[in-house]
């Protein structure tokens, strides 16, 4: 869902689509050397692992850096 949130403001308010064009989106997200770490987590290209059933392996984003992920979607 927060990959869809940053395609849409992407492309509203710099004119960049994310899915074409991902080195753009992931400067605009990462301004700061602090904020490379969030990349990772909402770059289209590295999804991950889902099981036959549709869940995933992972437990999800840290609490900190959804807080952080969020404010920077924000900011956009």
């Amino acid at each position: 869902m927060l990959e869809h949130l940053l395609a849409a403001r992407l492309a509203e308010r710099h004119g960049v689509h994310l899915y074409q064009d991902p080195d753009a989106a992931r400067r605009l997200l990462c301004r700061h050397p602090r904020d490379a770490d969030l990349w990772p987590w909402i770059d289209p290209q590295t999804r991950p692992e889902t099981s036959a059933r549709g869940a995933t392996s992972e437990r999800g984003i840290p609490r900190r850096t959804l807080a952080r992920l969020i404010d920077r979607l924000e900011r956009l």
